[in-house]
């Protein structure tokens, strides 16, 4: 019974301060960027925890800005900073091309 014990896979316990630490990292990181992708791996990543628990501390946190709730207009965002993108890079094409004929 003892070697099934130490065999066992122990919890790893988290300050309610480290959680809140957290959860606000994630929270400003979401209002900077406006996107949630990656959000949760790389606040897990500084904070040395895994991104399930960030999760479910954000989740539990209520803050009301899990990515499902925050995803639709940080899309759109996101969306819409990627076709200004396309944009310039269409007209750096289109500049390049032109001075290719030119020499």
């Amino acid at each position: 019974m003892d070697d099934a014990a130490h065999l066992r896979r122990s919890r790893r316990r988290y300050t309610p301060e480290l959680k809140r630490r957290a959860v606000r990292r994630y929270e400003e990181i979401i209002e900077e960027t406006g996107a949630p992708w990656g959000v949760f791996s790389q606040v897990a990543r500084e904070y040395g925890v895994a991104p399930s628990s960030l999760r479910t501390w954000v989740r539990d946190a209520g803050t009301g800005r899990s990515p499902q709730r925050t995803s639709v207009d940080a899309r759109v965002r996101h969306i819409v900073e990627l076709e200004r993108v396309i944009q310039d890079l269409d007209e750096a094409s289109r500049v390049l091309k032109r001075l290719r004929r030119l020499c």
